[in-house]
């Protein structure tokens, strides 16, 4: 995937949301790259979240980008990747994580 199809998207969440819980109960692959970042491998992509307000275990505010996308991994956008990721983890975390316009 070229730079310029990179693809970002930011979240807010209601409650705080423990990324690494809501990761490994959904059994996604990640690596913790520090307290406020984090690398998820799915669906043969690699995204990178960014934790904006609070860290991995209790987030605020997110932004998720897409670094690497593979569309044979059944996803064709990676708008699509982001949503569902975000949509599982907030479904799994309880979390109501909403879009920032």
């Amino acid at each position: 995937m070229a730079d310029s199809e990179q693809t970002e998207k930011q979240y807010h969440a209601a409650s705080s949301v423990d990324l690494l819980s809501a990761l490994s109960a959904l059994d996604i692959e990640f690596l913790t790259v520090s307290d406020q970042r984090v690398l998820i491998i799915y669906a043969r992509s690699i995204l990178n979240v960014d934790v904006n307000t609070g860290d991995i275990q209790s987030a605020d505010a997110l932004e998720v980008t897409v670094l690497d996308h593979d569309p044979s991994g059944g996803i064709n956008h990676p708008h699509g990747l982001i949503t569902r990721v975000i949509d599982q983890i907030d479904e799994t975390a309880g979390s109501d994580l909403s879009p920032v316009s």
